[in-house]
């Protein structure tokens, strides 16, 4: 791997990993369009753990005041996603060799971002408090229940979970912070699971620097787009994102029809 696709990836994991387009989707998309060939695992892993810790140092005083119930909560959200990827993980690792399932996925994640600002201003003109800071355990089994979706490459984790959040009865900041909340312990929980399959080699020592002036990239990138999020949530502003998705999903379909991809 070269220096340049080591920044080229690290920008796209950093942005694409915490908005609501779909990290997945894009690293196969941009690999597929620049001809880069699928990433070394540790340099995969590499990259979701400074997503991880950039994601960490946003939420960290939401994380130092979360009481055992709600850790418990954050626990039981996960039992859904962990079920699903642990039986069917060589089914979902095939899922990454379709582009056609990402071209439609990213559709799918560009109507949910839509609908997710449709769901706001309803909200807004309604002025219907909501005033949930926290869910409850039926409430972040829900949210637990979309991030399940998510395992499809196309798909945005946090759109999804985001928009489920609200439909819940959360408020704007408590399903912007759950979401990441709860998608920190699915990462890390991964993450050790496969660096197992991780051993030190001397190529992988000459590499090192390459490998890490990408994750420093994505972390610097990461904690730019949880801030823009946030942003844009609070304006109701995500259909941007729904357009653009959605406009992807639609070239990528048509790449392929066309045998440019």
């Amino acid at each position: 791997m070269t220096v340049l696709e080591s920044l080229i990836l690290g920008i796209v994991q950093g942005l694409t990993e915490f908005l609501p387009v779909s990290s997945s989707g894009h690293l196969v998309a941009m690999r597929a369009i620049l001809g880069i060939n699928a990433p070394p695992i540790v340099f995969d892993l590499w990259l979701h753990l400074a997503t991880t810790a950039a994601a960490i140092v946003f939420f960290w005083k939401n994380i130092t005041q979360l009481t055992l119930k709600q850790i418990g909560i954050i626990a039981a959200a996960n039992v859904p996603v962990a079920l699903l990827g642990l039986g069917f993980e060589s089914s979902i690792e095939s899922f990454f060799g379709s582009m056609l399932l990402v071209s439609f996925a990213l559709i799918v994640t560009g109507l949910l971002n839509i609908f997710t600002d449709i769901l706001l201003q309803m909200r807004d003109q309604t002025a219907v408090p909501n005033t949930v800071g926290f869910p409850n355990l039926k409430q972040g089994v829900l949210v637990g229940v979309a991030q399940m979706i998510a395992l499809i490459p196309g798909i945005s984790r946090s759109g999804s979970t985001v928009f489920m959040g609200l439909k819940v009865g959360l408020s704007r900041e408590a399903a912007f912070s759950f979401s990441f909340l709860l998608v920190m312990p699915a990462i890390i929980g991964a993450t050790l699971i496969k660096s197992l399959d991780v051993s030190i080699t001397n190529g992988l020592r000459t590499q090192f620097p390459t490998y890490f002036v990408g994750g420093v990239l994505a972390f610097g990138v990461g904690l730019f787009s949880l801030w823009l999020l946030k942003k844009l949530l609070v304006s109701a502003r995500l259909r941007y994102f729904g357009f653009y998705c959605i406009t992807l999903g639609l070239s990528l379909f048509v790449a392929q029809l066309l045998g440019l991809l």
